[in-house]
């Protein structure tokens, strides 16, 4: 099971792990598809399958083979919900990854070693960030958050499943001396 230190939801400094349910929508002849996949904590992961249960087991029945697939469905997702208990419970002191500027400069110069990792090997910013962090001194929850910030304010509104996510780290230009700092910009795109 792949594991990482920051979850995609809640998106705090936390063991988690990779998961990955599937949401269907019936619509009578045919049927909508909602993967929902990504690294999340003990927590978030039981929210999740919940989620994805109840749209089963109640618009997931609305097609002809509904009444199966609803239910063999959510039994199937089970099992990343069962895996997630091996995970550490929330303490409720896990806070979001501290960014500054010396930070934000260090994920910089990254962004080119992860995207390149990320299209030629991994696939996953979650690993790719946990083989270069420690290159810059960084923790990999740092680099992830850093990130995800960055790829966000670039693509404002727009799913992250929409454009690869190597596609905008590649497009993303670092701020000129004439821009405010990085932090600041980041921190104002948060609220």
């Amino acid at each position: 099971m792949r594991k990482s230190t920051y979850c995609d939801r809640c998106r705090v400094e936390i063991e988690s792990q990779a998961v990955e349910f599937l949401r269907i929508t019936g619509l009578l002849a045919w049927i909508l598809s909602h993967p929902i996949r990504g690294y999340f904590c003990r927590r978030c992961t039981g929210i999740l399958f919940c989620k994805a249960a109840a749209t089963n087991l109640t618009l997931g029945l609305l097609w002809w083979l509904g009444p199966f697939a609803g239910p063999l469905l959510t039994f199937a997702n089970i099992f990343p919900l069962l895996s997630s208990l091996r995970l550490p419970r929330k303490r409720g002191d896990e806070r979001t990854p501290e960014l500054d500027d010396q930070v934000m400069q260090r994920v910089w110069e990254l962004l080119p070693m992860l995207s390149d990792d990320m299209e030629r090997e991994t696939g996953d910013l979650h690993e790719s960030a946990a083989k270069f962090a420690p290159t810059k001194g960084l923790r990999a929850a740092q680099v992830i958050h850093a990130v995800r910030l960055l790829v966000e304010q670039s693509a404002p509104g727009e799913p992250e499943g929409r454009r690869g996510f190597e596609v905008i780290l590649r497009n993303l230009r670092p701020p000129s001396e004439a821009d405010c700092s990085i932090t600041t910009r980041i921190h104002d795109h948060e609220s």
